[in-house]
């Protein structure tokens, strides 16, 4: 027996089925929703450093606006887009216990 090709050949693949389709015909495309994602602008106090220090200068500046102004901590994005959530939750828990290091 020998193979149904050459040595060192692929065969090519089978034709598609008419009843197979790659798209369901009662499926409607969905518009795409272009999405804007913005981060904080740059810091002249951060330049090339570890963003750690500047994460935790915004989150203190906001929690002393949030406190003179009555403003939420959801009205700025940076805060949100600069630290992770860990941390964010971490310093919440702190500041409710009093132990917060920073300014407040």
């Amino acid at each position: 027996p020998h193979p149904p090709h050459q040595y060192g050949t692929v065969s090519p693949p089978p034709p598609p089925s008419p009843d197979h389709s790659t798209r369901n015909e009662t499926e409607v495309p969905q518009p795409k929703v272009e999405i804007e994602l913005r981060t904080a602008p740059a810091d002249w106090r951060f330049p090339v450093q570890n963003q750690m220090r500047h994460c935790y200068t915004r989150a203190s500046k906001q929690r002393e606006k949030t406190i003179h102004r009555a403003t939420s901590l959801r009205d700025t994005p940076y805060y949100r887009s600069l630290c992770p959530l860990e941390w964010i939750q971490r310093w919440n828990k702190q500041v409710e216990e009093g132990t917060f290091p920073g300014p407040i």
